[in-house]
């Protein structure tokens, strides 16, 4: 399945702001403050996050268990 929950499994800042209910400013933030890893780049002037490492990244934020978007 190449989506989850309607999400893209790849996203870009825009996206990822959304997926995770946050603003972009924020996105660039937690990249600053080392919270969030740096987009991984996939081709030229893209860059983006796999929607796996979105999820273990609102999760470790929660203090919650990571769980396997895909099962």
């Amino acid at each position: 399945m190449s989506e989850h929950m309607g999400w893209p499994i790849f996203m870009r800042t825009k996206t990822a702001a959304q997926f995770l209910g946050v603003s972009q400013a924020t996105i660039y933030r937690w990249i600053r403050e080392g919270k969030l890893c740096e987009p991984k780049q996939v081709s030229a002037g893209i860059k983006g996050w796999h929607q796996q490492d979105l999820v273990d990244f609102a999760n470790k934020m929660l203090g919650k268990t990571t769980h396997n978007v895909n099962g």
